[in-house]
């Protein structure tokens, strides 16, 4: 059928550089001295942001969708939805430090979707997993530093109805949503080792309920 699919994407990207902090010796000659002697020496260090090397990302993707109406009429508006993709990613900007991957990427993630869509009946589930990767947050002062975050698994459904032609109501639907149904927590760890919890934060359940009129 038309609604039936499976597909297979790979790509490939080369990043020419990336922006990281480097810590530079700084001539600090000519700045003012307040509150006591003259300082010994005066270079320091500084961090800046530099433009460094850059690295690359390559991966692929398959996704596949399969009404169940596929194999016998009896099962219309049932099926299932899902995908996954794997990304591999490496840059090392700054050449004194070892090479990492891109913050943000996690190298596998997955998600499968249930769906019923009939005589104005709306239900879904889904189910979304990646991997650990590596997360950019914000530090002590304000400023950004990099910690490996646990992997994570959200859960989300939908209900919904829509009213049909010939109804007192029609042109009426109602929807509620429910996200992160499990009360997924994100978690950062250091030395790589998931026992030694950097942060712990629990965002909750979220709900949303709809109504819409069409006319």
């Amino acid at each position: 059928g038309r609604e039936a699919y499976v597909s297979v994407a790979g790509f490939y990207k080369n990043l020419k550089s990336y922006i990281y902090e480097q810590s530079v010796l700084f001539d600090f000659t000519g700045f003012p001295v307040s509150g006591g002697p003259e300082p010994v020496l005066r270079q320091g260090f500084v961090n800046i942001w530099s433009n460094g090397k850059g690295g690359h990302i390559q991966g692929f993707e398959l996704a596949g969708s399969l009404p169940f109406s596929t194999f016998t009429p009896a099962l219309e508006g049932l099926g299932v939805q899902g995908s996954y993709s794997y990304t591999d990613s490496n840059i090392q900007p700054d050449p004194n430090s070892p090479s990492t991957p891109l913050p943000g990427l996690s190298k596998h993630v997955w998600n499968a979707t249930a769906y019923f869509e009939k005589s104005g009946i709306q239900l879904r589930g889904s189910v979304r997993h990646r991997s650990s990767f590596l997360a950019e947050i914000s530090a002590f002062g304000g400023g950004r530093e990099r910690r490996m975050a646990q992997g994570e698994t959200v859960v989300d459904a939908q209900i919904g109805y829509e009213f049909q032609r010939g109804s007192a109501l029609e042109g009426l639907s109602i929807l509620l949503q429910g996200y992160n149904l499990t009360n997924e927590p994100f978690v950062t760890y250091v030395n790589g080792d998931e026992r030694q919890v950097r942060d712990y934060q629990e965002y909750g359940r979220r709900f949303l309920v709809g109504v819409n009129y069409r006319f």
